[in-house]
């Protein structure tokens, strides 16, 4: 796996997961909540949208471990809360005028 393809392979395993997700709610498409039996039913049916094991097994492989982030350093960049300091918090107190 190289460094400039690998947003394309993740997007393509994500697109068709997507994807599946999106056929078996059309082959479900009823009011009411589906049993779990119905629904494993449905994905084994359209079973064939799955990403291959070959792709799968790039992006999770070792060779592509420095490509993408652990779950720690996602949850820094993405869910921890973010923090910001502004430039004029650190001027305050504000300098005294310049008199000429």
């Amino acid at each position: 796996m190289e460094e400039a393809n690998c947003h394309e392979l993740v997007f393509s395993c994500y697109k068709k997961l997507l994807c599946l997700c999106l056929k078996v709610q059309k082959l479900l498409d009823t009011e009411q909540e589906p049993d779990a039996a119905t629904l494993q039913k449905s994905y084994k049916k359209a079973s064939e949208e799955l990403p291959s094991m070959d792709e799968v097994l790039a992006i999770v492989g070792k060779s592509s471990t420095e490509f993408f982030f652990t779950f720690p350093e996602f949850a820094k960049v993405f869910i921890a809360p973010f923090q910001l300091v502004l430039h004029s918090e650190l001027l305050w107190p504000m300098p005294p005028a310049l008199s000429y």
